[in-house]
């Protein structure tokens, strides 16, 4: 039987407060997922999170295998992201990437070309 390590740091929100991160990358179900099976990692977030790591706090979120993702995803979004970019490929994945980014679009995030949160500014 194997021993499944514990992935629940709770407690560290005790000790400092909640703690926002100022870019979530979001990986959306692809719609052939199969936790602990078919699920690779998500290469694309984490080349990207490498770049940005220096000098923003970065957050992944991957929906494929994060049965809480709704409730991280609004926390972030709460606490003020500063941006929300998600990867998707034509098909399953891409109506889960907009369903997603409708989400950050509803909760205030800003236009970057008009810095306005209206749902269609631009």
């Amino acid at each position: 039987m194997q021993k499944e390590i514990s992935t629940d740091f709770a407690w560290l929100s005790a000790l400092w407060g909640p703690k926002m991160s100022d870019v979530v990358l979001f990986f959306p179900k692809t719609g052939y997922d199969i936790k602990n099976a078919s699920v690779e990692l998500p290469l694309s977030m984490l080349s990207l999170a490498s770049v940005l790591v220096d000098d923003y706090d970065v957050k992944i979120i991957d929906q494929r295998i994060d049965d809480d993702w709704e409730k991280e995803l609004e926390h972030e979004l709460f606490n003020g992201t500063l941006a929300v970019a998600m990867s998707a490929m034509i098909g399953t994945q891409i109506r889960n990437a907009l369903s997603i980014s409708n989400m950050a679009k509803e909760s205030g995030c800003k236009c970057s070309r008009c810095e306005r949160s209206e749902k269609n500014c631009c």
